[in-house]
């Protein structure tokens, strides 16, 4: 199956909803959105095992190459990300001398390789790590046993276990907005959450996998008219007042898993007739988006105190967010291409 653009355009308004929601405007439920990733990858893990499946012998990777591959395509993003959170930290925020500013360096390790869910602890430069280290540690958990018969665990491993985990952290937390808390001291609700939320993804992409994409207009419009009335249906909910004391998380986890698939089954107009080729940019972004935004939200909270309303400074906010991505995605590129011509030179020089 081939991805489709629906990703591309949804991690980018979950990515915006996460943005607004740590800033501290209209989306006070906006924590619901990670879970809509945690699928995203689940999603795409399974895809890579159908697609080693249908290869004539050909075997899937391990566990180990499939989760360093994972982790190297978000490895430059991270990095200079994390470096430039790090530099807003320490010369706007904490205004530290040189000296106190040498003595964090070292734990910007632990989010560069991220092991925030593992237990180390972490400078937190881009305020997202847990994300990236739960989703890690949870592929790495989940990936050995959907690749010994990736249909058998999408249809009797995974639907109990969403229900299981979703159901204690509702339970237990009365909503799904935690991370580093502990459950009977020995489970991390953050790994927790990541692990339930790819085992939806898994089950998700085999029910796209049997779903009808040969469809009539109509009722492709059909559709897509009830995949933007469960967005807005989503958004309006996340805007509610006290979202946390609602306790309907779990209810609002079975409508994001039914816009996934809505979109990831092609159902829609939207889905059908996005270009991969240019929604590709808005995944890219997405991305970046996530992972420099923190630092600029603690910088105008502290600016906030003074006397101007987070409405007056939202554009700057913005401005100063859209920046950190294009300096962190510009040096990314860079690195990339030097690593390329590298690669190139070597390739040359063995083949004369």
């Amino acid at each position: 199956m081939k991805r489709n653009s629906s990703i591309d355009y949804l991690k980018f308004l979950f990515s915006i909803v996460i943005v607004l929601y740590h800033y501290g405007l209209w989306f006070d439920g906006g924590y619901i959105v990670v879970e809509g990733f945690f699928m995203i990858t689940g999603f795409l893990m399974m895809g890579a095992l159908y697609r080693k499946k249908d290869v004539p012998d050909t075997a899937p990777d391990s566990t180990a190459k499939f989760v360093f591959r994972k982790y190297k395509a978000i490895f430059l993003p991270l990095l200079f990300s994390a470096i430039s959170g790090y530099l807003i930290y320490e010369l706007l925020i904490f205004e530290h001398t040189a000296k106190l500013a040498l003595k964090q360096l070292p734990y910007m390790l632990f989010e560069v390789f991220p092991l925030q869910m593992a237990g180390f602890d972490t400078f937190c430069a881009t305020g997202v790590s847990w994300y990236l280290s739960a989703m890690l540690l949870g592929l790495a958990i989940l990936y050995p046993f959907a690749k010994r018969n990736p249909e058998g665990f999408a249809y009797t491993v995974c639907p109990p276990l969403v229900l299981l985990v979703y159901g204690l952290l509702c339970v237990q937390y009365h909503q799904l907005d935690v991370n580093s808390h502990w459950i009977l001291g020995v489970l991390n609700a953050g790994v927790l959450r990541a692990m339930a939320g790819i085992a939806a993804g898994c089950f998700l992409y085999a029910l796209v996998l049997r779903a009808k994409t040969e469809l009539t207009l109509k009722a492709r419009a059909c559709y897509t008219a009830l995949e933007l009335a469960a967005l807005c249906y989503l958004f309006r909910s996340m805007m509610t007042a006290d979202f946390y004391r609602t306790g309907h998380d779990f209810v609002m986890v079975a409508v994001l898993f039914g816009i996934l698939y809505l979109a990831l089954s092609e159902k829609s107009l939207i889905a059908h007739y996005c270009k991969h080729r240019y929604t590709k940019i808005l995944a890219t972004w997405s991305t970046y988006i996530y992972l420099n935004h923190y630092a600029w939200n603690i910088y105008f909270k502290n600016v906030l105190a003074t006397n101007k309303s987070p409405l007056q400074l939202l554009p700057w906010y913005l401005l100063c967010v859209a920046a950190s991505c294009t300096v962190a995605w510009s040096l990314s590129a860079l690195c990339k291409f030097g690593c390329k011509k590298i690669a190139q030179k070597k390739w040359k020089g063995e083949t004369a």
